[in-house]
């Protein structure tokens, strides 16, 4: 860039065309460089980059199309090609653009108005398309990487997991699974708040990172849950022996807010010895070996594959709630509860979401991602889903007979899309509680969207057939592709709390939520912000042109009789100009 001037490249071997296009352009905001060949061109471009291109189609030495190829497998950056044609050489210049030209403009018909508005609407194109790249590959990372400590998140794990089960059967190698769990975390969120806690899984990652080889993997599967991958080991003492040193330095103070604080590490290992069939299996004997440590001192337990399966079930938490779950439906310990979401352009309640909640006489209030993610291991999660429908729509009848007509959201497994029973079981409690389809929006996650999409598609736009509203939920943490969008007949898309949490005007989050406000629009489909917790984040989701948000700045999830209330009070103060909406129940 010279003098601040857009650079622009000239390539024609005519010397009168490239004289006349200079002239043209004398008096605008481009720096010229000119080339007589494609030869002299490619080595140009070797040297420099240009926000524009110029290019004469008919060249002595290489026609445009070759030109183009050429130029766009060497040069990765984005730079708009204008072809520049004569007589004849229209068709052939459409041909150009579908090889990656930007355009093309007839020689005879070259006036400094039209040239102008071609290279100017070529660079904003670049611009907005650079935008688009970025964005993507943001979200390829986040997809793969946990955003706060930057490991391997679980998906990205899962993957290395099954590869390095893969070449062990091969290789008859051994390799170790940690499980870790913090201690006190719950403490440190409560005591310090979130933002320390933060900081605290910020501070672990560096310190996991710090003792695994450069071959190890270790990851962030969520919450306080951390894991690890030990390749390549020849025995279970150097895994204990890794787990003694991430032991020892969890042990260390972490200074949070100015404070010394002490956690420590609970750590189940399970060594692969040829004796596990599967990942899941695997994963189970470290996730026992971890509850196994909580109890002890040292801090770290080994699967003991001598012990039976009943010891085993003794000492899993899992096992305990999988026994309990099916006879809890039937038990009617399940409840559901319901977030409001809102309309940005009106402030008008929109619809709920439905969620289910279990509080277990035996083992006392199950969080929903521990029950829901025990039920997908097994059929139970379908008993489950079918029991959450029927509350929901039993909810809805008493909602219409109080002249409340209110559009539900509910989550639904990937598990459930390959189903035989989904499609009749859904219609058949339509009708049993005469429920309108278009009422209802079925939420899938993004990440359970991609692990079968030409299953997926067939099931949802069986859905959508039906008049059913279709969702994806927790939308930039997976790895869909703009491509694998146009195949699903999607109504909405709904950005995970992720990239809310930390929304500011100037942060890299807001122009994230941008492209996804654009791609939505581009989609022509409805866009939801969930876990706004404040109206600031309302007003720059407003602002950026999202359509409807959910959060504990608006409701938390509240009882199905509390929503006529809640919506009474949300329309009093929305109507109320110079107060702040908010509403605490």
């Amino acid at each position: 860039m010279k003098n601040n001037l857009k650079n622009l490249l000239v390539i024609d071997d005519d010397d009168v065309m490239r004289q006349k296009i200079k002239r043209i352009l004398s008096n605008s905001a481009y720096h010229i460089t000119e080339a007589a060949s494609g030869e002299e061109a490619e080595a140009i471009l070797v040297k420099e980059s240009f926000d524009c291109i110029l290019l004469d189609y008919r060249l002595g030495d290489i026609d445009g199309i070759t030109f183009i190829a050429k130029i766009n497998v060497e040069n990765a950056t984005l730079c708009p090609i204008v072809m520049i044609t004569g007589m004849g050489d229209e068709k052939l210049a459409v041909e150009a653009m579908r090889r990656g030209a930007y355009d093309y403009i007839k020689k005879d018909n070259l006036q400094a108005e039209s040239l102008l508005n071609v290279i100017a609407a070529g660079i904003k194109w670049a611009e907005v398309e650079a935008k688009l790249q970025a964005s993507q590959k943001k979200l390829e990372y986040l997809s793969m990487y946990d955003g706060l400590t930057t490991l391997p998140n679980r998906q990205l794990f899962l993957d290395r997991l099954d590869h390095a089960l893969s070449i062990s059967r091969r290789d008859k190698s051994k390799f170790a699974l940690l499980m870790m769990d913090l201690n006190l975390f719950k403490q440190v969120n409560d005591s310090l708040g979130h933002a320390a806690g933060d900081e605290l899984l910020v501070q672990v990652g560096k310190r996991l990172k710090d003792i695994a080889r450069e071959s190890d993997t270790f990851a962030r599967l969520g919450g306080d849950e951390f894991s690890g991958i030990l390749y390549d080991i020849h025995s279970l003492k150097y895994a204990c022996n890794v787990a003694g040193k991430i032991n020892a330095k969890m042990k260390e103070p972490f200074l949070l807010e100015g404070e010394s604080i002490k956690i420590g590490i609970a750590i189940g290992i399970a060594m692969y010895e040829g004796q596990q069939t599967d990942v899941k299996s695997l994963l189970a004997q470290a996730d026992s070996s971890m509850y196994e440590a909580k109890k002890g001192s040292v801090g770290y337990s080994a699967y003991n594959h001598a012990a039976n399966s009943d010891d085993f079930a003794k000492l899993n938490p899992a096992v305990m709630i999988t026994s309990c779950l099916s006879q809890s439906l039937d038990n009617g310990e399940f409840y559901m509860v319901y977030q409001p979401q809102v309309d940005l352009v009106t402030g008008e309640c929109c619809g709920v979401e439905a969620l289910a909640r279990w509080n277990s006489p035996i083992l006392g209030n199950i969080p929903p991602d521990v029950f829901i993610k025990i039920a997908e291991k097994s059929h139970i999660i379908n008993k489950l889903t079918y029991a959450t429908f029927e509350m929901t729509f039993k909810q809805a009848k008493i909602w219409e007979k109080g002249k409340l007509l209110m559009p539900i959201a509910i989550n639904l497994s990937a598990k459930l899309l390959d189903d035989q029973d989904l499609l009749p079981t859904i219609s058949t409690l339509l009708s049993q509680y005469k429920v309108f389809p278009e009422l209802l929006t079925l939420e899938i996650t993004e990440t359970a969207l991609m692990h079968s999409p030409h299953e997926a598609s067939i099931a949802i736009q069986k859905l959508s057939d039906m008049g059913i509203q279709i969702s994806i939920d927790d939308f930039g943490t997976g790895f869909t592709s703009f491509t694998h969008l146009r195949h699903f007949a999607l109504n909405e898309l709904k950005i995970d709390r992720l990239f809310i949490k930390d929304l500011r005007e100037d942060g890299r989050d807001s122009s994230i939520v941008n492209s996804f406000v654009s791609l939505a629009n581009g989609f022509g489909i409805k866009l939801v912000a969930e876990g706004v917790e404040d109206g600031g984040k309302l007003d720059m989701l407003k602002a950026a042109g999202c359509t409807r948000a959910q959060g504990y700045w608006i409701s938390r999830p509240i009882d199905g009789e509390q929503i006529p209330v809640w919506l009474e009070e949300w329309n009093t103060k929305r109507n109320q100009p110079k107060h702040r909406l908010k509403v605490v129940l």
